[in-house]
């Protein structure tokens, strides 16, 4: 059905016939700025304006409405009774497990009126997405042969760095990294840059991603098992997607030269701090620092990162 339904978006991107398919496909090719073989490879659709294409094109096909509600292609409204298609005026994008099924979408807004911008799948037995990193199947490849992974906010930052050639690049689903999302990459990656976007939400969640690192991989994270962290920071607080298109050749400069775990969160942790804070301020960021910088059985790096956060406070 999944797999279905894609194909369903996908030939409605392309179709003139479409209502609204001209105005679409060229906001995919401009503004977005995916080629065609783009298109093409991750199967970007659309899913045009009607509370019911989808839903009867897969009837006709023999699907039921309830196995829709199951995969979250369609609604159930309890109060009213009425069963309409999840997705409407979107941009489609199908998000796959590592073997490539389709097991959901990510659907972006059309019209600047319609909330949220940015509409998932919700949870079913197919798609959960604290399990799921976009592009992976995709990926997986060029991961295992650079033993680097590179983790992004967005499936259009991820979509964006595979049109350039930026192959081990992938997204999380959510707005942190999860445990399981990290055990999938540990698999073949040693080195881990997390990508994401510049704003305070994106720093926060990267720090979340984090402390999830320390966590999971607990004595290993600063290097026993010569798996490696990095955090990426983009200037001008650009995301992935603008600065691939404008200049492709400084993301590989910059994803080369992501800064260590220890450097970014002392930076993010003593931004705000004034040069003459009291004691007890900069004692609490220590306590809050600590835990993360001592990460590691080997006490090389652990007195490394104490002696950065030491300078720095």
């Amino acid at each position: 059905l999944m797999h279905t339904a894609a194909d369903a978006y996908h030939n409605a991107l392309l179709d003139p016939k479409v209502e609204g398919q001209p105005e679409v496909l060229r906001y995919t090719q401009e503004k977005r700025g995916f080629s065609q073989s783009t298109i093409s490879q991750f199967k970007i659709g659309y899913a045009p304006p009607g509370w019911t294409n989808m839903i009867d094109h897969l009837k006709t096909l023999g699907y039921t409405e309830a196995q829709m509600i199951e995969v979250g292609i369609a609604v159930h409204n309890e109060d009213t009774g009425r069963v309409y298609d999840r997705f409407r005026n979107r941009l489609m994008i199908p998000i796959r497990d590592e073997r490539g099924r389709v097991i959901g979408f990510g659907a972006r807004a059309l019209n600047a009126d319609d909330n949220p911008k940015y509409l998932n799948s919700p949870q079913t037995p197919l798609f959960d997405k604290s399990r799921t990193l976009f592009g992976l199947d995709a990926a997986k490849d060029a991961i295992r042969e650079t033993e680097t992974a590179v983790i992004v906010e967005g499936y259009m930052d991820a979509i964006q760095a595979h049109q350039a050639g930026f192959k081990n690049v992938v997204a999380q689903m959510g707005t942190a990294m999860t445990e399981t999302q990290l055990r999938l990459l540990t698999r073949s990656a040693k080195r881990i840059v997390l990508a994401l976007d510049s704003d305070a939400a994106g720093q926060n969640a990267t720090r979340r991603s984090l402390e999830t690192a320390r966590t999971t991989l607990q004595a290993d994270f600063s290097g026993k098992l010569s798996l490696d962290i990095r955090v990426l920071q983009i200037p001008d607080a650009k995301d992935p997607d603008d600065l691939i298109r404008e200049t492709p050749d400084r993301w590989a400069e910059i994803v080369n030269n992501a800064s260590g775990v220890a450097e970014f969160v002392i930076d993010m942790e003593t931004a705000a701090l004034p040069v003459n804070a009291p004691v007890q301020e900069r004692e609490a960021v220590a306590r809050s620092l600590l835990p993360i910088l001592t990460a590691s059985e080997n006490n090389l790096y652990n007195h490394d990162n104490v002696q950065k956060l030491a300078l720095r406070l």
